[in-house]
């Protein structure tokens, strides 16, 4: 479950789907959900399906369950698959689009899917309910939580928030009250009114900020010629990785199962260097080839790419290589989940797959771009 945002009503061709509201339903208790389902037209994954299999007997069949669409969130992956980067570590990768109604962790626990994708809310709540897992990398070093306002007005720091009205779904309450508490902030010095995700709320006036994503809501207002401020949470205590990698303890302690993890992050690292160097040409792919039943906007999606890649992109990752989870960013996370009252143990970081892909891989244990 990657905390975004599900819009019923925002799902017509060419606007941007988000997904930060998934996370409330999981993170209140779990919520009922399909397992495996996707969103969008009903062949949509069944079209992706079969645009990423190349079946060959000498390749190690794996299933990778994504936690959304297929959109340029998964930009790296697209590349990974159109330039056959997993055939080349040994794969024959099947790429299952996820949804609103996909448990991802459920998918790898029941042995459907050997990996896959949320942030490590997720995983840390499910660890409390007694999932085994591991987080074996991770796409961003930086949450992608920021705070959203308008240019002309804008609100530039937590202290700067007092006093104004900020719009908060309610899925965000949790996380909002955390960033409350780790910059001292009282809710009753800062006033929340409930939203949809829907950004217009911002322009019509109803709020003067909302809570947001670095790369969706400020990128759906600038296609639509609204400038806006925005900082990151991570500026201000909320240090958490996102978008992190998951296997089951079981997978990463079998000897061929571990390996296919291996094999899988040095295609994925090798996609998303390329996306890194260049963030269109995986949102091109998104939106003209594994997305393109979704009919999404090209301009948009390359914008959320080009934000994605400021997540990406720091100084672990350019000293470490893509997915790193230092020690400093392991501690960071599970402090932050302790706030959050899910205590996750550290061993549930698990790099030892990083340092096994970086040995037999030495050029990618660096980021050059």
């Amino acid at each position: 479950m990657n905390i975004r945002d599900h819009n019923e009503d925002n799902t017509e061709p060419g606007r941007p789907i988000s997904r930060r509201a998934l996370l409330g339903g999981i993170a209140a208790g779990g919520a009922a959900v399909a397992l495996g389902a996707a969103t969008g037209p009903a062949s949509a994954t069944t079209r992706l399906q079969r645009a990423v299999r190349t079946s060959t007997a000498s390749l190690t069949k794996l299933s990778y369950q994504l936690g959304w669409i297929p959109n340029a969130e998964f930009a790296g992956t697209w590349i990974a698959l159109d330039k056959g980067y997993y055939t080349k570590a040994g794969l024959d990768v099947t790429v299952v689009p996820g949804g609103p109604t996909t448990a991802p962790i459920a998918v790898i626990e029941s042995g459907t899917a050997l990996v896959t994708i949320a942030d490590p809310i997720v995983t840390a709540t499910a660890v409390k309910q007694g999932a085994d897992l591991r987080i074996i990398g991770t796409q961003y070093q930086r949450s992608p939580y920021c705070l959203t306002s308008l240019a002309k007005k804008p609100i530039r720091t937590p202290q700067d928030m007092i006093g104004h009205k900020i719009g908060l779904a309610a899925s965000d309450e949790p996380v909002w009250a955390a960033f409350l508490k780790l910059n001292k902030i009282s809710a009753s010095q800062v006033p929340t009114v409930p939203i949809q995700f829907d950004p217009s709320v911002l322009v019509a006036g109803e709020c003067e900020a909302i809570v947001a994503f670095s790369y969706e809501q400020s990128s759906e207002l600038a296609q639509q010629g609204v400038k806006t401020y925005s900082f990151l949470w991570d500026d201000y205590g909320f240090k958490i990785m996102w978008n992190t990698y998951i296997a089951t303890a079981e997978s990463v302690a079998n000897a061929a199962k571990r390996q296919a993890l291996v094999d899988f992050l040095y295609g994925e690292a090798l996609g998303w260097t390329a996306q890194v160097k260049n963030p269109k040409e995986g949102a091109t792919l998104a939106v003209e080839k594994y997305g393109a039943s979704l009919k999404l906007n090209l301009q948009e999606q390359t914008r959320e790419a080009v934000g994605a890649k400021a997540l990406i992109v720091t100084a672990a990752t350019q000293d470490h290589g893509l997915f790193a989870m230092p020690a400093s960013g392991i501690s960071n996370a599970v402090s932050l989940l302790h706030v959050l009252d899910l205590a996750m143990p550290k061993a549930t970081f698990d790099t030892s797959l990083l340092a096994d892909m970086h040995k037999q891989h030495p050029s990618l244990a660096k980021l050059v771009i």
